[in-house]
């Protein structure tokens, strides 16, 4: 604890829920000479009764009974004569308390006199404490529970302190700990993470206490002291810290996120208490950063401050770093828990980069640390050109869609290779993919299997470079796979160069190639320089790829291995050794890959060469929007939002110079898969992007905008329906054909894109029976033609309803600019048609059955629950979605005063109704504390523009700047936002 003129740093915080005993000597215990039975698992061990902190537990690995007993004995220091002892129960699993037990005192360790025995005990609650007191006047060395009953749990028994006491005030503890901090395994229960490891290592710094009372509480340890650290412009602290869950339940108090990193100055202030400010603008003290509500719980969070930020902070000189807990008030009253785990504490000198290159900005791991049950992201992380023809990305996680995870430690801290990817999303699928990995290992001639199992190389985020048109990972020195060797990749449209290279002390230089996730084949060329591939990743309509490959060198040894092979080149007679590879590839054939790398990279064209292109091709790009006075993590948060907008729709066709005018042609991802004259784009979900991606394509990029439009179109001249998911062809998800309102407003804006032909698929969805709906049109047409919405006996049939109505209303947009006057009011009266599902009697949007009746009765109605015929959302988010309407929607709800409640009511609703399972978007809406208002999810955004409607733009300005600071996150570990898919939706970082 810290102590300040000789009183410890501390107020109303306990590390424990025990009972304090007078005599207590707990302290005295020798971890080392504790037995017992088997623990569970290495976290929750037989010494964590003993360490003052009831947030940790003992967990046996047995059930109880006379026969059988669970145990634990122990030695103190010294022999004294316990009087008395407390148990508390454990965080959870009430059956596992124990019931029967004695307990018994020893001198040798083997002879045991009963001291206390117990029966019947049941404890009331979670963290109980009970005290039991005895006579005796023995001193004993050693002492022993045996417990032969528990609460009815078949296989363990838990409990989480037992402290014992002489009751003689003279053997009161003088090491009273009012908060843990030990070093232990990390956090066991985690979002989407390693459990029971650090964030980088297999350790972490646990904090832990009690908040005592109602009133304000505080502690601080001290965990480096004798420090003489001089404090410059650039010095920072930096630390990551994981607040955890104390009772296997939500806490929205968010008692564990008031926990921060202090640091002490040799002049006797505090960094806590110099107003210095963390990379997301909030004070680095326990209490804002809980009072901030950025930290968010189950999950690491990275904080990094330049100390200099904090008031005449530069020539102070740290001299000791402490964790604090701080919390203004504790309104339940209850003695609530905190525990937080932290790790990588540094303090360094750290330059603030301004980078030359927009591109440099662009970080493409942001959104890769997350996983399918709470998502960051989701993301592909790949180095591409703007709307390009491949993905070139990094794999940790072979054979997963989700291909890389930021922290290290979930796949073995080890790269399997680079993939060529064309992944629209997670949840549609991977396809068109072939692998190259560098090794230094492998004797060419005689190694049989050079799969995922067997090549992942070791390597650390410090070595790696991720951007948008450059990636690059240096392998640890010491792996045994690639030590040292350097792999990295720049990309063209159709094609890209890697570069491999060898340290000087590599026993060998190869290059391995595999077709790792499909059926293939790799062929080295006779002229001892090349290499054609295939690989048949297929699914949506994607048919076979075609690679080809030319090397800067001749190979040694070309070997086919399985569906793929080794290439082996001979070392430099000094110094590194250094290997270009041009790779291009088609869906058309081996020829056409030849001919795309023909096309996009010169024979006297190499690696830098192509780098410069293509950094340059994104900072034009990038440079469409410059900002000024952001911080480097704004920068890298905008710009590599921006990235991700401009890599999705991607094109499908290739400049084979045949068939139409122009030369373009692709593989058709419908029918019989011909090739066919023409461009398309694809890799888009219309219902994830056409409130945010295409309003920013028609703003930003307005000539490339429509050759994206009319690729969508071409899916329509194709096989006759634009799908509402194209990857490349038709995927069933999502509901509502939204190509309908994309090429509405995009006609409504004039732009002179097909939109004879855009309006004429629109209207096949609005008004023709679909019998294939992955390939086109809109459910229930049958009968909500004439019902005015879809029933609710399809599946979520609510939102296709709704969906319907905005889309009909992109269809009197592009009628109008058409001039057809009776499909013009026709669906401007469709598009009102919301008004149907409107339920007066409660004020709430909700479903009909086909006869009309609501879904369900006042009475019953719950507008928190998500899903039902709700799609990722809940009647709260829905109440919103008349986009088309705003004052209709205001006069549905009494006016737009009304409105305007409305809308407080969702950002100012408890965050209890969401409660966990079903779906990750309920817990990360839980998670940004903003109400009900479900921002990692597509039916919110443009909920905070509604106040428009409502004559309160202030409230937009004032959401919009609490999502921007909160849900916005940089790249810090590698977070996006609580986001759900791929494809280029802006709040992936952007608007």
């Amino acid at each position: 604890m810290e102590v300040v003129d000789g009183k410890g740093k501390a107020q109303n915080v306990s590390s424990t829920t025990a009972d304090r005993l007078v005599g207590d000597i707990t302290s005295l215990v020798e971890l080392s000479s504790i037995q017992g039975s088997e623990n569970h698992n290495n976290n929750e061990t037989k010494e964590k009764l003993f360490d003052n902190n009831s947030g940790t537990k003992f967990l046996a690995k047995q059930s109880a009974s006379v026969e059988n007993p669970v145990w634990v004995s122990f030695q103190i220091q010294e022999p004294k004569a316990v009087k008395a002892y407390s148990i508390v129960s454990a965080n959870d699993a009430e059956a596992r308390d124990p019931v029967d037990w004695t307990f018994s005192g020893s001198n040798d360790g083997t002879t045991w006199t009963e001291l206390d025995s117990q029966t019947g005990v049941r404890f009331n609650s979670r963290y109980e404490s009970k005290t039991f007191t005895f006579e005796n006047d023995t001193a004993y060395a050693y002492y022993k529970i045996n417990i032969t009953k528990n609460n009815g749990d078949s296989g363990m028994v838990q409990f989480a302190d037992l402290n014992i006491a002489t009751l003689d005030e003279t053997d009161d503890d003088i090491n009273l700990t009012v908060m843990g901090t030990t070093i232990e395994s990390g956090p066991a229960s985690v979002h989407d993470a390693a459990s029971n490891k650090g964030w980088t290592g297999d350790k972490a710094l646990k904090v832990t206490g009690y908040h005592k009372g109602e009133g304000e509480a505080y502690a601080y340890n001290v965990i480096y002291d004798g420090l003489n650290i001089p404090v410059t412009e650039n010095t920072q602290l930096s630390y990551t810290i994981f607040p955890e869950w104390t009772t296997g339940s939500y806490d929205f108090e968010y008692t564990s996120t008031y926990i921060a990193v202090d640091l002490g100055f040799s002049d006797g202030t505090y960094l806590s208490d110099l107003n210095a400010v963390d990379q997301n603008g909030n004070v680095v003290s326990p209490m804002e950063q809980g009072l901030s509500k950025t930290l968010t719980t189950k999950q690491w969070n990275k904080i990094s401050t330049y100390i200099a930020s904090g008031e005449d902070t530069i020539g102070k000189t740290i001299t000791k770093v402490l964790v604090g807990y701080h919390k203004p008030s504790n309104p339940t009253g209850a003695d609530d828990a905190f525990t937080a785990d932290i790790d990588d504490i540094r303090i360094e000198e750290v330059p603030q980069v301004e980078h030359e290159h927009l591109s440099d900005y662009v970080y493409t791991l942001r959104g890769t640390n997350d996983g399918t049950s709470y998502s960051r992201g989701l993301v592909c992380p790949g180095t591409t050109m703007p709307h390009g023809f491949n993905f070139w990305a990094p794999v940790t996680r072979a054979g997963d869609n989700k291909m890389y995870n930021y922290q290290l430690s979930r796949d073995g801290n080890t790269l399997k290779h680079l993939t060529i990817s064309h992944q629209a999303s997670y949840w549609t699928g991977e396809r068109g993919t072939y692998e190259f990995m560098a090794n230094s290992s492998f004797d060419p001639a005689t190694v049989t299997s050079i799969g995922t199992g067997v090549r992942g190389a070791a390597f650390t985020h410090e070595n790696e470079i991720a951007k948008a048109h450059h990636y690059s990972v240096t392998f640890n020195e010491d792996d045994e796979k690639a030590g040292g060797v350097t792999m990295e990749v720049t990309p063209t449209e159709h094609a890209a160069v890697l570069r491999f290279t060898f340290p000087e002390n590599a026993p060998y230089c190869n290059i391995l190639l595999d077709s790792d996730r499909a059926s293939g084949s790799t062929t080295f060329g006779e002229d001892g320089k090349s290499f054609t591939a295939y690989s048949d990743h297929n699914s949506n309509g994607m048919q076979r790829m075609y690679v080809y490959g030319e090397f800067s060198q001749p190979f040694t040894t070309g070997r086919s291995i399985g569906k793929g092979g080794i290439a082996s080149f001979e070392k430099a007679s000094s110094g590194e050794t250094v290997i270009e590879m041009k790779v291009a590839t088609s869906f058309i054939s081996i020829e056409q890959a030849k001919k795309n790398l023909q096309q996009e990279i010169a024979e006297d064209e190499g690696f830098d060469e192509i780098f410069a292109k293509a950094q340059k091709t994104w900072d034009d790009q990038l440079g469409i929007i410059e900002i000024e006075g952001a911080t480097p993590d704004q920068m890298t948060s905008f710009y590599s939002g921006m990235y991700r907008l401009f890599m999705y729709p991607n094109m499908l066709s290739e400049q084979t110079g045949e068939g139409s005018e122009d030369g373009w042609q692709y593989r058709s991802p419908y029918g019989s898969h011909e090739v066919k004259d023409g461009v398309m784009y694809y890799n888009n979900g219309f219902w994830d992007t056409y409130r945010t991606t295409w309003a920013a394509y028609s703003l930003f990029t307005p000539s490339k905008d429509i050759e994206m439009l009319n690729g969508l179109v071409e899916h329509y001249n194709d096989q006759g329906w634009v799908p509402r998911w194209i990857a490349p062809g038709g995927t069933n998800s999502m509901v509502g054909t939204s190509s309908d309102v994309i090429f509405g407003d995009a006609a409504k804006k004039g732009l002179d894109f097909e939109v004879e032909n855009a309006f004429w698929s629109s209207i096949k969805n609005a008004s023709v029976v679909s019998n294939n709906l992955t390939n086109g049109g809109r459910n229930d047409l049958t009968r909500s033609i004439f019902n005015g919405y879809t029933s609710l006996d399809i599946g979520e049939g609510f939102s296709w309803s709704m969906e319907g109505y905005i889309n009909d209303f992109g269809i009197y947009q592009m009628a109008k600019a058409l001039g057809y006057a009776d499909e013009e009011q026709y669906y401007l009266n469709r598009a009102q048609n919301y008004v149907n599902l409107f339920n007066d009697e409660i004020g709430w949007f909700m479903g009909r059955d086909v006869n009309g009746a609501f879904r369900t009765s006042s009475d019953d109605f719950n507008p928190g629950i998500w899903w039902g015929d709700y799609t990722e959302t809940n009647a709260f988010n829905m109440a919103f979605t008349v986009p088309q309407d705003g004052q209709g929607l205001a006069n549905l709800y009494g006016g737009r005063e009304k409105l305007a409640e409305r809308l407080d009511g969702l950002f100012n609703a408890s965050p209890d109704l969401v409660q966990d399972g079903t779906i990750h978007e309920m817990v990360e809406a839980r998670d940004l504390k903003m109400g009900l208002y479900g921002h990692s999810n597509q039916p919110s955004h443009h909920i905070p523009y509604m106040y428009n409607y409502a004559g309160r733009p202030d409230r937009t300005q004032e959401v919009v700047r609490e999502v921007l600071a909160r849900a916005m996150w940089a790249a810090i570990l590698a977070r996006a936002i609580s986001a759900t898919r791929t494809t280029a939706r802006c709040p992936h970082g952007t608007f």
